[in-house]
């Protein structure tokens, strides 16, 4: 059993130093237990261990708190606890070092870890004590937990307020607190060190260490933490050190005066540390001298262990290699995610072991190309080239990869010469290579570093030239930004101006949203100042390429302050302006001002080709702004200006709709027929139909209401509606009391459309008769138990071969993104049959290339047609449905007590699994979070960086945040999931908003078919398919 070390003792005892050479010969990581640590900013006056070494040693328990939150000996018993049992959990021997002896004491001798109420709860119970006394408030507590009550005196006030306080704010037992959090003794087992040395040398180190605090700035940190606004009354201002600089601020103390009382009141607290210590149980002393190193201090612990524990850790060092070995993917693995969340100090000491463990190992050559990686990112080119050069030789796996990089290192320590010549012959031995485009880049750089300024211009505008014609370079294309910025730069500094100037000039137009526009945009500017060169005002064509593209990125307001410039630069603009206007202000929510714009097009372009687009958006505007009457208007002009148009059937479906929500079911059936009847093949005249039966259902009238369905379900039989017709048949069956009539149109949409959300819903409804729908369905496939192939039904090609091989290499190594690229290639040539489809699609799993996956099966299944989805394989179908980002979908459903197939669900519907999913309203990654929800939701997880938009596109970050606020969400709304995904979509005043309208509709499918968002409606449904299809295919029990 592993043990846990704690090691303690007095303030400038060395217990710090010694925990740390502790931790390296146990290759283990530290717990702090000191109470000041834990706080943001306090460094200097604290000895916090610095960045450079806790990057080396990760340490727990630093710098997680700002200075003005609460954080007590319970908080850190709760939180030491968790660290120490995962820790043992991963093979690692805890060490916990400080010398705060209330958090060891609570640690090590089984204090209750219940958190504190809130200090206004705690008050309120005072004051009943006060005005009812504490014998009827003990009654209370003995009535909410009677097992707490019996332990403690009915006139103990203070356990009696703490106990019953923690019940009021969280609901649970404090005894409970107690059961779940007490250390279990048989877990593992403690040994307590106590550095002690002579008092003298004692006092002399403490002396030492403030005059060291005092150079190294204390001073102006105790500033800087003022200036930041926090208060010197918080509690560890008040702390030794602290409070006396405050007092030198506040020009109550000089420095002089300030430093002697710091050494005076660390000296008299050192020794109350040591009664404290003397007092703990089952410790031992750790004598010192003078000659005695953090080394030698660590032996000596390691010496006084007990017999069973130091031959236990005698056999874990000598057998820790071994370990090493049987786990060695695992142990990559670790290492490949430390490398993927940038900790670059850990994931070098992993990637280190594993190279010099197995040198000859795959896991080796893969652990160097990351190392590589590593000193390519701190800017150590030259370390770099040494990893690279030796692997370019035994590791053809990823061959050009290895060459790209030792070419660009080469080129970052100013080796031109050897970085040419790599490029070149790179290019010439590595035709299929997708790494075309950055060594073009480096090859120019160096020529023209080489004084071959012409060669080298001449390479980028071939290159540029290649990928914008040759339709095999196309995929390049995402390059091209790049290197037209880098050719325009060197044309400036050439002092061809003008050629700089048209090329900055097509990243204004073309690129508006690359990362290099705006330093463009500041050269196109400064050029456009010059004499010798002639500006070139946009034509309005350019004007709509940069404005689209502006658009694709929701930059609404910038869309309408351009085109406000344009019109006023010119008399008349084209039609086409004033719809970019209108969507811009849509996407910022101003119904109105995009009609406002559309309506000026109408005046001006009164007979263009997309005026009753226009019409019909006015329309739609005005719906939605609670103006249902005049768009009334617009649709009709419509449905009788353009009858033989496709928007023609949208009109006159809307017109259904409006009167349907105006309760003016007449004219809303007369509106739905008309729409069926003239135009019966488009979707809206089929939606329409199956809208004709769900007045009647609405209305009460359920025979007429059945007949509709039914006469739509034999009409349109291959429809998009056709599990609606049935679905909605078998509910009005239910209404009419024809139990066998529901039951077997239930089953029928069972056994036809299993993988849609009217088929979830038929099972549950099948349920709610009283009936398991497994006895229903005939003919019941078997759940499959076949893995899915790696293997395709033919062999590969010679190309292929290449970028399937970089394919699962790149993947296993981390680099999802390049992986992705390659398989992107496979694609192209793969033929879309089932085998190929789950082939590919199981690759991109691999490379966490979901949305690509889903895109392609989606392909797959649309061609198949909907009645033949149900013969698909459940192989298809659990690809199709993926478990994508498992591990922290489950770690953070499970924390937050949150279902974590609806998580699933919600990431599916919201994002596709595509983290870096970005919405026309601006939200983000996986679960879209919108960035003031990610702003207000930030703070709580506790994290050092300050919170940045662009970090909602991390997969990790994301789950962690959108399972916290479907969290909220659940507590808000008592997990009602209808209710919930409502408010996910749609906001919370929304739903509020809609209970108000629809709250007594009892009937779930009536309510979410009532909903007046499309948008939303069609989410809820989708996301509780999603959520019902998981549970059949991952948890069919």
């Amino acid at each position: 059993m592993l043990p846990l070390i704690i090691l303690t003792g007095p303030t400038g005892s060395g217990k710090s130093e010694t925990a740390l050479a502790l931790a390296r010969k146990l290759d283990t990581e530290i717990i702090s237990a000191d109470s000041l640590q834990v706080y943001r900013f306090f460094d200097i006056g604290t000895a916090k261990p610095s960045l450079s070494v806790r990057e080396e040693i990760p340490h727990h328990l630093i710098d997680i708190l700002d200075p003005d939150e609460e954080f007590n000996a319970f908080n850190f018993k709760t939180r030491a606890l968790k660290i120490i049992r995962e820790l043992i959990d991963r093979d690692k021997i805890p060490i916990l070092v400080g010398g705060t002896g209330l958090y060891l004491k609570v640690l090590t001798e089984d204090y209750d870890c219940a958190e504190g109420a809130s200090p206004e709860i705690r008050e309120k119970i005072r004051q009943d004590i006060c005005e009812q006394g504490v014998e009827k408030v003990y009654l209370e507590l003995q009535r909410v937990d009677p097992e707490y009550a019996a332990k403690i005196s009915e006139t103990d006030s203070l356990r009696i307020e703490r106990a019953l306080g923690v019940y009021l704010d969280t609901g649970k037992r404090f005894s409970e607190f107690h059961d779940v959090d007490s250390p279990d003794s048989g877990r593992f087992p403690i040994h307590t060190f106590i550095i002690e040395r002579e008092r003298s040398e004692l006092y002399s180190q403490i002396d030492q260490r403030v005059d060291k605090m005092i150079e190294q700035g204390l001073a102006n940190e105790v500033k800087n933490i003022l200036d930041r606004g926090y208060s010197p009354e918080l509690k560890p201002c008040k702390s030794i050190g602290y409070a006396q600089m405050v007092q030198y601020h506040l020009g109550n103390l000089t420095l002089d005066r300030a430093t002697y009382e710091i050494k005076r009141e660390t000296r008299h607290f050192a020794k109350r540390q040591l009664t404290w210590f003397r007092k703990m149980k089952n410790t031992q002393p750790l004598s010192t001298n003078l000659k005695d190193t953090p080394e030698s201090l660590r032996d000596k612990l390691l010496s006084l262990l007990p017999k069973v524990t130091a031959c236990f850790l005698a056999i874990f060092l000598s057998f820790a290699q071994t370990g090493f070995a049987d786990n060695k993917d695992q142990h990559f693995t670790k290492a490949k995610n430390l490398f993927l969340k940038k900790e670059w100090g850990k994931a070098k000491n992993s990637l280190l072991a594993l190279q010099n463990q197995f040198p000859d190992s795959i896991e080796a050559k893969r652990a160097r190309f990351l190392l590589a990686l590593i000193h390519q990112e701190q800017q150590k080119p030259e370390e770099t080239i040494k990893l690279l050069e030796p692997l370019s030789k035994n590791y053809g796996e990823i061959g050009d990869y290895i060459q790209f990089h030792l070419t660009q290192a080469l080129a970052q320590t100013g080796k031109y010469q050897k970085a040419r010549d790599n490029a070149l012959e790179f290019l010439k031995l590595n035709p299929r290579t997708l790494l075309y485009p950055q060594v073009q880049l480096i090859l120019a750089e160096a020529q023209i570093q080489l004084g071959e300024k012409e060669t080298g211009l001449k390479t980028l505008e071939d290159t540029i030239l290649t990928i914008t014609k040759d339709f095999g370079y196309q995929k390049f294309r995402d390059f091209l930004p790049e290197m037209i910025f880098k050719l325009a730069d060197i044309q400036e500094k050439s002092e061809k101006l003008t050629e700089a100037y048209l090329n900055f000039r097509q990243l204004h137009i073309k690129y508006p949203n690359h990362e290099r526009t705006p330093e463009a945009e500041i050269s196109l500017k400064r050029l456009s100042a010059l004499e010798k060169v002639k500006e070139v005002p946009l034509t309005m064509r350019e004007h709509t390429d940069r404005i689209k593209g502006m658009l694709g990125n929701v930059r609404y307001k910038e869309v309408i302050q351009e085109i406000g410039e344009i019109q006023k630069a010119s008399n008349l603009v084209p039609g086409r302006f004033y719809f970019f206007l209108a969507q811009a202000h849509r996407g910022l929510r101003d119904r109105k001002n995009a009609n406002e714009a559309l309506k000026l097009f109408l005046k001006l372009y009164p007979h263009h080709a997309k005026a009753q687009n226009a019409k019909l958006n006015i329309g739609r505007n005005l719906w939605n702004l609670g103006q249902p009457m005049a768009g009334i208007k617009y649709f009709k002009k419509v449905t009788q200006e353009a009858p033989s148009s496709e928007l023609a059937v949208k009109a006159q479906f809307f017109l259904g709709k409006v009167y349907e929500e105006r309760k003016n079911f007449p004219e809303a059936l007369k509106n739905y027929k008309t729409a069926l009847e003239k135009y019966p093949k488009e979707y809206f005249a089929q939606w329409a139909g199956w809208r004709l039966g769900w007045i009647h259902y609405l209305d009460g009238k359920f025979e007429k209401a059945f007949d509709r369905f039914q006469e739509a379900a034999l009409r349109f039989p291959e429809s998009s509606f056709i599990e609606y017709n049935l679905y909605w048949s078998a509910k009005s069956a239910e209404k009419l009391d024809k139990k066998d009539v529901a039951l077997e149109l239930y089953t029928r949409v069972i056994q036809l459309y299993p993988y849609t959300f009217h088929g979830i819903r038929s099972k549950e409804r099948v349920r709610a008769l009283g009936v398991d729908p497994d006895t229903l369905v005939q003919n019941k496939k078997p759940v499959s138990t076949e893995k899915v192939s790696a293997q395709l039904n033919r062999p590969l090609n010679t190309k292929e071969k290449f970028h399937h091989v970089r394919a699962n290499e790149l993947a296993k190594i981390g680099l999802m993104q390049e992986a992705r690229n390659e398989i992107g290639e496979l694609q192209k040539t793969i033929q879309k049959n089932l085998a190929g489809v789950l082939w590919l699609s199981h690759l991109y799993h691999q490379a966490q290339g979901y949305a690509e996956s889903l895109r392609l099966l989606h392909l797959y299944k649309d061609f198949t047609t909907k009645p033949k989805e149900k013969n698909l394989s459940e192989n298809f179908w659990k690809h199709f449905f993926p478990l994508a980002y498992e591990e922290a979908v489950l770690a953070y459903a499970k924390s937050r007590e949150v279902d974590p197939f609806f998580v699933n669900g919600i990431i599916r519907q919201e994002s596709l699994f595509d983290s870096r999913a970005l919405s026309p309203a601006g939200a983000r990654g996986l679960m879209q979070i919108m960035p003031a929800t990610g702003k207000k939701l930030y703070p709580k997880t506790k994290l050092k960086k300050p919170f940045d938009t662009d970090a909602l596109f991390d997969p990790e970050l994301n789950i962690r945040l959108g399972v916290k606020y479907v969290s909220q969400l659940n507590k808000r709304f008592g997990k009602n999931g209808m209710h919930i995904l409502i408010s996910y979509n749609a906001g919370p005043h929304v739903l509020k908003k809609w209970l108000k309208r629809f709250g007594h509709l009892s009937d779930q499918d009536v309510f979410i078919e009532s909903i007046p968002y499309p948008e939303t409606r069609r989410y809820v449904k989708h996301v509780l398919r999603n959520l019902g299809i998981y549970k059949a295919l991952y948890s069919p029990s």
